[in-house]
């Protein structure tokens, strides 16, 4: 999970002008919800806010506050957040079964970790099966058990793009052939362009590499 900014003031003026006539959310659609659905996907550079998978066709509109817990916030675009569709098929070509998460696993559950929140995204790290996991027990079950985001295959999706994208940088080193410090440097500083599925995932086992390598190079003087 890596922090979602939202510009509160790119919120729609059509939005504003629902809320002000005194509209609901069952009011809410047609252009003006594709808008806000645009606005969110762009605020998130194409990433799920919870998942961090790539949106693969519609953004899906997320309550941080439920609906069903404040109706007052139900078009209030600071409480929203872009999600993916929130089902990992198991064969999309001939089943409409599969495994529940990101919103779609929440529900109208209260969630206690925020993605907006930079402090609550400090306290996130990642096992060695590259389950998602926090140092905050309350978020640490939010994480697992409100929003399912440590099934087998979204684990193993995490370790796979890592994979690939570790492949990519070494291979860039043996052509350019610079010192391992400078390649991991270069891979964190590509993150930051946030055009990678999981980036969450991805700097932290960068920054574990990185750390790994200056405590190496401290033990070697």
């Amino acid at each position: 999970m890596t922090l979602v900014e939202i510009d509160k003031s790119k919120a729609p003026i059509c939005l504003k002008e629902l809320k002000k006539t005194g509209g609901s959310y069952s009011n809410f659609g047609g252009e003006c919800k594709k808008e806000v659905m645009r606005i969110l996907k762009e605020s998130q550079y194409g990433f799920c806010a919870y998942c961090e998978q790539k949106f693969r066709s519609e953004v899906f509109i997320e309550h941080f506050i439920p609906q069903s817990h404040d109706t007052n916030k139900n078009l209030d675009f600071s409480n929203f957040l872009g999600v993916c569709s929130g089902i990992e098929y198991f064969h999309r070509k001939i089943s409409a079964d599969g495994t529940h998460h990101c919103g779609n696993s929440r529900g109208q559950k209260k969630l206690i970790i925020d993605p907006r929140n930079a402090e609550h995204v400090s306290t996130i790290y990642y096992d060695n099966e590259a389950n998602i996991r926090s140092r905050n027990l309350d978020h640490d079950d939010n994480l697992n058990k409100v929003l399912n985001l440590n099934f087998d295959r979204m684990s193993s999706k995490r370790n796979g793009t890592y994979n690939r994208h570790n492949t990519n940088i070494i291979n860039a080193n043996v052509v350019l052939k610079l010192p391992k410090q400078k390649v991991i440097a270069i891979a964190l500083s590509s993150l930051n362009a946030r055009n990678s599925e999981y980036g969450g995932y991805l700097k932290y086992r960068y920054s574990e590499l990185r750390d790994k390598f200056i405590l190496e190079s401290n033990q070697n003087k």
